[in-house]
């Protein structure tokens, strides 16, 4: 695992902590649990780290989704915008392109993440920037694997 990613999986812990405003007890263990996971699993891909670590934050927290009401808000945003991704798609030449680029703007929609600010309210205009923000890539190679 690369070493940024232990600070990136430490920093969502501490992001879903405050998002279930855990007492300070609960923090610790996750944290504690966390850390001591991450040194028996230095060589693991970062993903399974990720798992573990909400495998963790539901135990401790004994909440089943953390995210919940963050999923309801965010999908009520994405229904919001599904005409206007139609819309895109529709007025594009290359549908290909229209579709990665749907893609990209959608998965900005991500909480948590150093250097990525995210909130609901403004990603209606976020998302429409994106769709139109410089495509970098092999859109060749792309439609090439996927033909």
């Amino acid at each position: 695992m690369a070493s940024s990613c232990y600070i990136c999986i430490l920093e969502r812990a501490g992001f879903e902590c405050e998002l279930l405003s855990l007492p300070e007890d609960q923090r610790l263990e996750l944290v504690e649990g966390l850390l001591q996971f991450m040194a028996e699993h230095m060589r693991d891909v970062p993903a399974t780290v990720g798992t573990e670590r909400e495998i963790m934050l539901k135990r401790i927290s004994g909440v089943a989704d953390p995210y919940r009401k963050l999923k309801e808000e965010s999908n009520a945003v994405a229904r919001e915008l599904l005409p206007v991704a139609e819309r895109f798609y529709d007025l594009s030449e290359d549908k290909m392109e229209a579709l990665v680029r749907i893609a990209a703007a959608a998965n900005s929609m991500e909480f948590g993440v150093r250097g990525h600010e995210f909130d609901n309210r403004s990603f209606s205009s976020i998302f429409e920037d994106t769709l139109r923000e410089d495509l970098v890539g092999d859109l060749d190679a792309l439609k090439k694997l996927l033909a």
